[in-house]
């Protein structure tokens, strides 16, 4: 397990060293941010599959946000 967290943090470094000097040297600080974002989030889900530890599923939060919707629309 350590080795799985250790890699995971060397794979996101990596991705880090190589993306974040481009973007800097560019001035492109809004890309930065979303680039930021999504690669701490992609670390997080990483980890907490190495750890072991429940993953929010996504389905359930389309079911949460669009269910009351098409209970609407096609009513029973």
């Amino acid at each position: 397990m350590f080795w799985h967290v250790l890699l995971i943090l060397l794979a996101g470094a990596g991705i880090a060293l190589y993306e974040v000097p481009k973007l800097t040297r560019q001035k492109m600080w809004r890309e930065l941010t979303a680039f930021s974002g999504f690669l701490l989030i992609g670390l997080a889900l990483a980890l907490a599959l190495a750890l072991g530890l429940p993953v929010p599923n996504p389905t359930r939060g389309v079911e949460y946000i669009f269910g009351p919707l098409s209970r609407l629309i096609y009513p029973r």
